[in-house]
């Protein structure tokens, strides 16, 4: 579902980018909570983005991100699929060090 909104300054943007203009989204309010990292919503804005230069404007998404590598993956047009399949490897070497530190099976 998509919605629209006008940014205004708050406690936590003093001044937002996009202050007293109409910007327009997706209502996520409604989604049920996923039992996993849903891509889907990312990957879908940048591909319908006119202003793509724009979308990974600052650093605040691979210090959240942890790195540049998922930026890279979505700039290049992968899929949420094929991204998933690279995290295989470092998620299955996690697993076998969390392994010893779980209380229950």
């Amino acid at each position: 579902m998509s919605f629209y909104y006008t940014p205004t300054p708050n406690f936590g943007s003093k001044s937002p980018k996009h202050q007293g203009e109409i910007c327009y989204g997706q209502d996520l309010s409604m989604l049920n909570s996923p039992n996993k990292v849903d891509l889907s919503w990312l990957v879908n804005a940048y591909g319908e983005s006119t202003q793509k230069d724009y979308f990974f404007l600052n650093s605040g998404f691979t210090a959240h991100a942890g790195n540049s590598r998922l930026q890279k993956q979505i700039e290049a047009g992968m899929t949420v699929a094929s991204i998933e399949e690279t995290w295989q490897k470092d998620l299955e070497k996690f697993k076998k060090i969390r392994a010893k530190y779980l209380r229950y099976k």
